[in-house]
């Protein structure tokens, strides 16, 4: 968009005039015009606020806060949640914009950078990903030529550590940690009667006899002589397993407790009767009016076995050396012909010097003149080359 002056064309377009630091920012029209620089060279004073950033920025490089010992460490994840979502679904695409936020970031000379025109999904990625790198960023330019302009303010310390793809993989480490966590819990909650000695009210008959009747299991436990206690009701499961539930008479006064002990005392003999007619194993266990099995005593050991490992907890996290970080970027992404390729910007290859000569017209002329010589050198040569008639030839 350009508008008429008196100097001529002069462009209206939007532009940002920045301090020496690109702390402070204003919005202004370019009025750029082929006499006159308009906007374009001007700039903002540093104020208070830009020395304390300065400052902050300082402190932090020289404390390394950005390495492995900080927050960036560990399981952090450096980004938002917009950013991850939106690069998972564009990774290649995103990775090679990552590239060019990490390159903009190691060059220190370079304070601006434009992105080529995108759509505006591409531009939130930007955006949002330009705020966790401490980067301000300004949409130019209308449709189908806006992009995104980067600014580096004092807020940019340094690149995150880690990629965004390896905050991906974390993520989703941590979301499958918080699926698994209630299924942990609502496991022990299920378990805890037997891990915390609440009496057992009942057996059951795991791995059955393919067939088994409940004639079956009544005569193994008639053959035994059980010790005195009550009867046990005979009940299939629909898993297939057997239950032996006592049944208590209202005159009687037994407490779960003491059921619980008439139970352990009769477990001896009746697993005995069992697996002597190879009718399957015997197990306390605790059920409840819906004959529906809240534990048994196999969930106690294995809920103890992993109660010691976790007793054991996790394996030492080991603390790494604050290392000097290098000039160089050492993020990279797998490629290239030596398999990796690095964030580093190329160097831009300088041509050939060119000499120039101080009088023009003196070189011309003597290049006329070796041109001349040069010429009547070939000339000279032809005619030497050319053979000379023989004295017998001329005598004939």
């Amino acid at each position: 968009m350009s508008s008429l002056s008196g100097n001529g064309i002069s462009l209206s377009f939007k532009i940002f005039i920045t301090c020496d630091c690109q702390a402070l920012k204003q919005e202004a029209r370019c009025g750029a015009s082929r006499t006159n620089d308009g906007n374009l060279n001007k700039k903002l004073p540093c104020n208070e606020e830009c020395a304390r950033l300065e400052r902050n920025r300082r402190l932090a490089v020289a404390l390394n806060i950005d390495q492995s010992t900080h927050v960036d460490g560990g399981d952090h994840i450096p980004y938002s949640e917009e950013v991850l979502d939106l690069f998972q679904q564009h990774s290649q695409w995103a990775q090679a914009q990552e590239r060019e936020f990490r390159v903009f970031g190691e060059s220190p000379d370079e304070k601006r950078f434009r992105f080529k025109p995108m759509t505006a999904q591409q531009r939130a990625f930007i955006h949002a990903l330009a705020d966790d790198f401490g980067f301000d960023s300004e949409s130019m330019d209308p449709e189908p030529h806006r992009h995104v302009l980067l600014l580096k303010t004092p807020r940019f310390v340094s690149s995150p550590n880690k990629t965004i793809a390896e905050c991906v993989r974390i993520r989703t480490a941590q979301r499958l940690l918080l699926v698994a966590q209630p299924a942990v819990e609502k496991g022990r909650q299920a378990h805890s009667t037997a891990i915390n000695g609440e009496p057992w009210n009942a057996f059951i008959i795991t791995n059955p006899r393919f067939g088994l009747t409940e004639e079956e299991v009544g005569s193994a436990i008639a053959s035994q002589d059980l010790p005195a206690g009550p009867t046990l009701d005979i009940s299939f499961l629909p898993s297939h397993e057997v239950v032996l539930k006592p049944t208590i008479p209202p005159s009687e006064s037994l407490t779960e407790t003491d059921l619980s002990e008439q139970l352990k005392k009769m477990k001896s003999r009746l697993g005995a009767a069992i697996e002597t007619n190879g009718i399957g194993t015997v197990y306390l266990c605790t059920v409840d009016s819906s004959l529906n099995v809240t534990s048994r005593e196999t969930d106690s050991a294995s809920i103890d076995g992993w109660s010691r490992v976790a007793a054991k907890g996790a394996a030492p996290r080991q603390v790494q050396p604050n290392v000097p970080r290098s000039s160089m970027n050492t993020f990279s992404a797998l490629g290239g012909q030596s398999g990796r390729v690095t964030f580093t910007k190329k160097k831009d290859k300088k041509p050939p010097p060119v000499e120039v000569v101080d009088d023009w017209e003196a070189e011309m002329e003597a290049d006329e003149d070796r041109n001349a010589n040069a010429e009547a050198t070939s000339v000279h040569d032809g005619i030497d080359a050319v053979p000379s008639p023989s004295a017998d030839g001329g005598a004939a």
